[in-house]
């Protein structure tokens, strides 16, 4: 998950901490007002998501904030130093990006350290806190793994400093969790990242409760993260052990009770999770409908169009309704097929093998329903893809099951292993 999307909400992570901090005030030089306003036009710019215009007037400020900064750093500086960062990072430009992170970070500490006016200030240890998160998460995609750890943990102890404040960039922190806890699972470091993602969990819970009266963008959104870290666990504890069956559950369990609860809008997540406790029930071998009801809640969050793993969604699914003898549950894995089988014709053409495939399985579900002349239609057609391919296995399953249609000979069970066959297409390996 973690790629441009996760940018683009690092990107709306720093809008948010920054955007008190460049209010003009009274006691600010006119200097610093000016620089206040360009940042704020490009912040607007930003949240239009017109990056490269947004960099430029990023820059401006910056100059101008640097400016009125004289010798030393500033909180302006240092924040608006990480906004040109994150978007280098979006533009692609990654190496630019971790440079300008580490230079505001190392702005914003030597300030703290020196003796400048705002130096021993809240704004101070504030804009230093989110720049240790930065930090952290800059680390977190492209950098060294336990380097972004210590700066995690240097987060966590600045963020419980009292003159911090009531106000700390709560979410952030947790951006900065989710992008570590990705790499862990791209590098496969299952138990580094179960360890992080239980301090994740306490750390959510704790500021969702902390926060419980915040606006309810704010609440949802805390929420989210704290759901999102029970679904990483549910993730590694089978990743660990796959036997673990029951822990994973308790843990993607609470992550859809927390959706539920609080009727969170993540669309995409939503989508992961029920797929995962669809699969921890395919693996326990236990209740089919509970397991087939998780495949459709999966299916109402991944859209046609925008959900890139919906064809593996459906093949699940329709693999699973079939198994069931009521009509409802026929008919359901037909429209399934019937719409991997569009799928199939536009990314494969009507004569491959996944064509094929989708129209035999239609056709084996039009026997069940007892339409046995639309069977019929699909067996000969599938027949004829597999015989231009040259799979005769599935040329001699489909001769049995048109036998059977005609009533020429005694049924087969099962006419073909369809795992045998196919389904690639709709059943990669890796889902995470």
């Amino acid at each position: 998950m973690c790629t441009s999307s996760l940018f683009l909400w690092l990107v709306l992570a720093t809008l948010m901490v920054s955007a008190n901090i460049m209010v003009p005030n009274e006691a600010d030089s006119d200097e610093l007002k000016d620089a206040k306003v360009t940042y704020r036009t490009a912040m607007q710019l930003e949240q239009g998501r017109g990056y490269e215009a947004a960099l430029a007037k990023y820059k401006e400020a910056l100059g101008a904030f640097e400016a009125a900064a004289g010798e030393h750093c500033s909180p302006e500086v240092a924040t608006t130093k990480h906004n040109v960062a994150n978007l280098y990072g979006v533009l692609g430009q990654s190496e630019d990006a971790a440079t300008t992170h580490q230079a505001g970070y190392d702005c914003i500490s030597q300030f703290v350290k020196s003796d400048a006016p705002r130096a021993s200030t809240g704004l101070a240890k504030k804009t230093l806190l989110a720049s240790t998160i930065n930090m952290a998460r800059s680390l977190a995609v492209t950098g060294d793994i336990q380097e972004a750890s210590d700066y995690l943990d240097k987060a966590e102890q600045l963020a419980a400093d009292k003159q911090v404040g009531d106000d700390p960039p709560f979410p952030v922190i947790l951006t900065a969790y989710e992008a570590l806890i990705e790499r862990y699972i791209s590098s496969k470091e299952w138990a580094q990242g179960k360890k992080l993602t239980l301090k994740m969990v306490k750390t959510s819970k704790r500021l969702a409760k902390k926060y419980k009266d915040a606006s309810d963008k704010q609440v949802q959104m805390l929420q989210s993260r704290v759901a999102m870290a029970c679904t990483y666990l549910g993730q590694f504890t089978t990743e660990m052990d796959e036997k673990a069956l029951d822990p994973a559950m308790k843990w993607y369990s609470e992550a859809d009770e927390i959706i539920s609860e609080f009727d969170l809008p993540f669309e995409e997540w939503h989508t992961k999770l029920y797929f995962a406790m669809a699969m921890v029930l395919k693996d326990k071998k236990t209740n089919p409908d509970t397991m087939l009801e998780y495949l459709l809640r999966a299916l109402e969050h991944c859209h046609k169009g925008s959900c890139k793993i919906r064809p593996m969604l459906l093949y699940h699914a329709a693999s699973e309704a079939m198994k069931f003898k009521a009509k409802s549950k026929q008919k359901l894995a037909r429209d399934y097929w019937q719409e991997l089988k569009g799928i199939a014709h536009q990314d494969n053409g009507p004569e491959s093998l996944e064509f094929a495939d989708a129209t035999e399985r239609i056709g084996h579900i039009e026997a069940n329903l007892k339409n046995m002349n639309k069977a019929e239609d699909h067996f000969v057609r599938a027949r004829k893809i597999y015989h231009k391919l040259g799979k005769e296995k599935a040329v001699e399953a489909m001769d049995a099951a048109l036998a059977t249609i005609r009533g020429t000979r005694e049924p087969k069970e099962p006419p073909i292993d369809f795992d045998d066959l196919t389904g690639q297409q709709f059943h990669p390996e890796k889902f995470w």
